[in-house]
């Protein structure tokens, strides 16, 4: 199993398609269009942040446990950026303490139940791809997927959240990443998928 990891807009969908038809492996994608909540999250994070956060919780572990019954599957979101979105949003007071303890606890529980899974079937992520590149590119990939709700014209409080997720995501998460028991390559989006396929190939 191979799982993607990145930024809002970085290219998760678009090289999960090109990894996943490389290695003949079935994709799971994120379902936005089925997300109840995150049209809501845009426009009153305050109100809907915490709920947002366990519907992705709960999503990427029926992701995670569906991938793991697979012979090949490639995930085109990593949990660890789940958990860093609910740090920042707790940070930004859109979630209290007691609701970022309480989803720590939960994501700490729900992962112990993979790790048994793991044991049992002998299924666990292979690698894990690290998808980075250029502040600006983000933006103009976000503006081209066309989401309303993405969009930081008039926006200039998406923006700056937009710029934190990105700051935090470069000094912290990466380290979160390197902490896990897979694999880890980083790929700089600018970066032709061949070349990463390549370098994935020789490693």
């Amino acid at each position: 199993m191979i799982t993607m990891a990145g930024m809002i807009g970085v290219g998760k969908t678009t090289y999960t398609n090109y990894m996943a038809e490389m290695f003949n492996a079935e994709p799971l994608f994120e379902e936005v269009s089925e997300n109840p909540i995150l049209d809501a999250y845009y426009s009153e994070p305050t109100k809907y942040a915490f709920s947002l956060q366990i519907y992705f919780l709960n999503q990427r572990i029926k992701s995670i446990k569906r991938g793991m019954r697979l012979d090949r599957a490639i995930l085109d979101r990593s949990i660890y950026e789940d958990a860093l979105f609910t740090q920042v949003n707790n940070m930004n007071g859109n979630i209290s303490d007691v609701e970022w303890n309480l989803y720590q606890d939960l994501l700490a529980n729900m992962m112990d139940d993979i790790r048994i899974i793991s044991e049992n079937t002998n299924q666990q992520p292979e690698l894990l791809v690290y998808l980075t590149g250029p502040f600006d590119m983000i933006l103009e990939k976000i503006k081209r997927r066309g989401r309303s709700y993405e969009q930081v014209d008039g926006r200039p409080d998406l923006l700056a959240y937009y710029q934190q997720l990105y700051t935090c995501m470069v000094n912290g998460t990466k380290a979160t990443i390197r902490a896990q028991k897979c694999r880890l390559m980083l790929v700089n989006t600018t970066s032709s998928i061949l070349k990463v396929i390549a370098k994935w190939l020789l490693n």
